[in-house]
Order: C-alpha cells, then sequence, then structure tokens
C-alpha cells in the first residue's frame, strides 16, 4: 500500500468500534490456472477495446479523472485519490517495477489496472474503471489481461490481493478458480488451499477490539515505538479490567 509493504490480519473501522473483519491474503500458481466458460466469454465481449500494457511512469490527467469517476460510482470503501492509493499523497518516486494496462474504446480510456512487477511474481495493485461499462466485467477483464502478460513473461506467482471476511464485493478475486487459489495463513506462516470456510465469521471479544484498535492508532503515527505501544496496550488494558 502506497510506496510501503503492506500485511494485514484483520480490517478494523474507526467508525465502527464493534466490528473487526478477518482479512486473507491470496495467491495463484501460474500453471495451475485452467482457462474458465466465463473467462472466455470476457475476453471475447473485449475484443474490440484496445490495450495496452507499459512500464508506469505518471497519472495522466486521463487517469486521474477515471478514477474520480470510478470513485463517486461506487458503494464500497476507496481511496481518495489514486495518488492517495499510489503514494499515501503528494507523487513521490515508485520504489516498484509498475505498471500500467490501459483499456480504451474507440479512443476513451474506459478501464485502468496497475501491478508490480517482480522476478517470478506479480501483485495487482489498483483496478478501476468506467461505471458505463460494468457490464463488460472490466475488473475481471484486467485480471486475466494481467494473468496473461504473466503468461508471455514466463512468471510464476500472481497476488491478487486480499478478501475480507463478510464482505464480499472483494470475493471477484476468487473468479480464476478456488480449486487453484491459495490463502495465507498467519497461523502456521505457510500458504494452504483455499477453501470456503474461511469465509465464515468469527466473533472477538471487547478485549481483542480494544487491543486491536489500540494498535491501529499508534501505528498510523510515524513516529511510532514499538516499546511504547506494548506499554499503552498493557495500560489500557489494565483499566478496562478494572471497570469490568
Amino acid at each position: 500500500m502506497y510506496q510501503d509493504l503492506f500485511t494485514t490480519t484483520h480490517n478494523l473501522y474507526e467508525e465502527d468500534k464493534e466490528t473487526m473483519n478477518r482479512v486473507w491474503w491470496l495467491r495463484y500458481g501460474i500453471d495451475n490456472l485452467t482457462p474458465h466458460e466465463s473467462h472466455k466469454k470476457i475476453l471475447k465481449r473485449a475484443k474490440s477495446f484496445e490495450i495496452t500494457i507499459e512500464r508506469f511512469i505518471d497519472n495522466s490527467c486521463e487517469e486521474h479523472d477515471l478514477y474520480g469517476l470510478y470513485r463517486r460510482n461506487i458503494d464500497f470503501d476507496g481511496y481518495d485519490s489514486l495518488n492517495k492509493c499510489l503514494y499515501g499523497g503528494d507523487k513521490v518516486n515508485s520504489k516498484y517495477n509498475t505498471h500500467i494496462i490501459r483499456i480504451k474504446d474507440k479512443g476513451e480510456l474506459i478501464g485502468v489496472g496497475l501491478f508490480d512487477k517482480g522476478f517470478n511474481s506479480l501483485s495487482s495493485e489498483i483496478h478501476f474503471f468506467h461505471p458505463s461499462y460494468k457490464k463488460y466485467s472490466i475488473g475481471k477483464l484486467l485480471i486475466l489481461l494481467t494473468i496473461d502478460f504473466m503468461r508471455k513473461n514466463k512468471m510464476k506467482w500472481y497476488y491478487p490481493g486480499y478478501i475480507v471476511v463478510g464482505r464480499p464485493k472483494l470475493d471477484y478475486k476468487l473468479f480464476l478458480g478456488k480449486d487453484s487459489a491459495e490463502y495465507f495463513d498467519y497461523e502456521t506462516k505457510s500458504w494452504l488451499p483455499y477453501k470456503d470456510d474461511i469465509l465464515e465469521e468469527e466473533h472477538y471479544t471487547s478485549y481483542d477490539l480494544n487491543v486491536m484498535h489500540i494498535s491501529m492508532a499508534f501505528t498510523k503515527s510515524k513516529d511510532f515505538d514499538v516499546r511504547e505501544l506494548m506499554d499503552q496496550i498493557e495500560n489500557d488494558l489494565k483499566s478496562i479490567e478494572a471497570n469490568n
């Protein structure tokens, strides 16, 4: 996320202190993917579109405008701006080998995908598209174009991001095939074959929620100190227990 490594096991919501959702990171082995009929239909519908993939240098006004239109038409959380997603705010020099996919229809930009390319793996960063083209499944099309790019470059692992328990809008990342997907199990520190029951709701105690919210408050600070965080958690939990 931004120009940092981003890892998490749970999503927290500042506006709702009682809600915490489990996060599961996904990956696919390219050699294990098999074409589905739905994939072929998406590619066929997009046959007339103009598609380019190249090294990403900077956002154009056209891309900023498209993201703004996309952001105003979604009904879930999103970054306030494209620069917020890519850089955390104002533009800085990118640390990553980022590429951009542009999809155009008769010269008009209708879809954009950004991904970071490694030696044998690739991670999607953000996809957005014109709301009028929703029926073309542009988000899924961008994933299929990314997979095609990886095959041509003989790459091994694709990381589409994460899915979240209780947030089904992110489940589209499984459309490549649940039988090919793997999820990262934080407890065993290993990648395991995907199974549907990881998306079952989990229940958390007030103790769990307080620890996570205290952690989130501290890690938002650029000058955050781990020892200070642990001391604050200990003091706050003593206070919570004393009042129960």
